[in-house]
């Protein structure tokens, strides 16, 4: 083989590799990117289910994708305020507006009324899902781009 038929090989393996890159993050980076909030998503409501912080569900069901911010940024969380009283704590807390705090026992079900409540420790439920999650992807990213680049290799 002459060098410029070598040239030319070398040329077209690159561009090879080249293609299956921009076709990865094109095609698969996406779908990679989707299925980690998803997973960060059935984590946190886990966390949730397995802390002990779900008495009626609404903040287990409000864990979701709340704002899309481009193809591969996105914010995962819950739009209801005390979602991050549960993740964080709280100190005690007494009425503002009214004469008595209400609230309904996790466990007996009944209702109770109180002049203050004492501090709640925190239950972190999302901050773990997410570094769970999120240390791993970038290796995963990798590891799949390396592998796109061999099947060009391979295709020689």
């Amino acid at each position: 083989m002459t060098d410029r038929a070598e040239d030319m090989k070398g040329y077209d393996d690159a561009r090879r590799a080249l293609q299956n890159a921009i076709e990865f993050h094109e095609i698969k980076t996406p779908h990679m990117f989707e299925a980690l909030l998803e997973k960060i998503i059935a984590d946190a409501r886990s966390n949730l289910q397995n802390n002990g912080s779900v008495v009626r569900g609404q903040l287990l069901a409000s864990i979701k994708i709340l704002d899309r911010l481009g193809d591969l940024d996105a914010v995962v969380g819950s739009d209801l305020e005390y979602a991050y009283w549960v993740e964080n704590g709280r100190g005690i807390v007494e009425p503002v507006n009214a004469k008595v705090l209400h609230w309904v026992d996790k466990v007996t079900g009944e209702d109770v009324f109180a002049m203050r409540s004492g501090p709640s420790e925190p239950m972190p439920f999302l901050e773990p899902a997410v570094i769970e999650n999120t240390e791993p992807f970038p290796e995963i990213v990798v590891t799949a781009w390396s592998d796109a680049a061999n099947s060009a290799r391979s295709l020689r």
